[in-house]
């Protein structure tokens, strides 16, 4: 299990029994839990560094919540609860993921961990000094006049899973000085899963480096 003892979910919850739940539920995945008031405090809390998630318990898309919804994707990845009849509302608010209540808390797990490492992967893909994304083409702005963000990617360089992971934690790594706990810390997971990525990562490249070293022998 990753470490996550350092790492805030901000929960907005009306009712105080699915509050409790879903609190109870975050606090043995070993979230620190951030309660939101109201939708209206969603529009204007301070969102910190350690806030890695947003999860809010739904019934109605009204621009208000949609508002509170896009505002936090700025900060993190949204998930909504909701019921099974408003799951497209829910998407085109912007969430990330969606859930049908009641959500057993292996569904909700799963979802918070994929919303995380999905949401981390973008940044590292959109942030790649060696591999950056060109603009080169545009989106045009849509008849009702609202402003869309718009952007484009180059595919001449899609890098893999594994590349994007190396990048992440070498990324992470400098950012904390080469300190490997401060760094799994930062990641969400245990210093001793970062000591076995770091492992796998040079068997790779010896390995690599052993198979280039057989081909100039032959050649």
């Amino acid at each position: 299990m990753k470490d996550t003892r350092h790492h805030t979910i901000l929960l907005l919850a009306d009712d105080p029994q699915v509050r409790r739940l879903l609190t109870v539920q975050l606090q043995l995945l070993h979230y620190v839990v951030g309660h939101l008031a109201s939708l209206e405090d969603a529009a204007r809390v301070r969102v910190s560094s350690r806030t890695v998630l947003a999860l809010i318990d739904l019934d109605s898309f009204t621009p208000q919540a949609i508002a509170a919804i896009r505002r936090l994707d700025e900060f993190c990845p949204v998930i909504v609860l909701t019921a099974a009849d408003a799951i497209e509302q829910a998407l085109r608010a912007g969430a990330a993921d969606n859930l049908v209540k009641p959500v057993p808390p292996a569904r909700l797990s799963a979802a918070i961990e994929r919303a995380i490492e999905t949401r981390a992967l973008r940044r590292t893909l959109g942030t790649s000094e060696n591999h950056p994304m060109h603009d080169s083409r545009t989106i045009a702005a849509p008849a009702n006049g609202q402003e869309h963000k718009s952007f484009t990617i180059s595919f001449d360089y899609v890098p893999t899973m594994e590349q994007l992971k190396s990048s992440y934690i070498d990324r992470m790594l400098a950012a904390h000085g080469g300190n490997r706990e401060a760094a799994a810390r930062a990641m969400g997971i245990s210093a001793r899963n970062l000591y076995r990525h770091i492992a796998d990562k040079r068997a790779r490249r010896a390995a690599a480096e052993q198979a280039q070293n057989g081909k100039q022998e032959l050649v």
